[in-house]
């Protein structure tokens, strides 16, 4: 939810790992700014964009909790 043009929560969504390259340039093709492009970390891998409205999200290949 955007409220007075602050975010107020930001959305984390895993993608399987050989649909995440292919998420990355759609979003992108799509208008999405990207805010942290990709980055390989020791577990996983995964970028974070905002949309045309301003909601933020994350895209990883890893689950944070298991």
């Amino acid at each position: 939810m955007i409220l007075d043009g602050k975010n107020t929560q930001a959305h984390y969504n895993v993608i399987k790992q050989e649909k995440l390259d292919l998420h990355f340039e759609r979003a992108k093709k799509q208008g999405a700014i990207i805010l942290l492009p990709f980055k390989q970390e020791p577990h996983g891998k995964g970028y974070t964009c905002k949309d045309l409205e301003g909601h933020i999200w994350s895209f990883k290949n890893y689950k944070p909790f298991k």
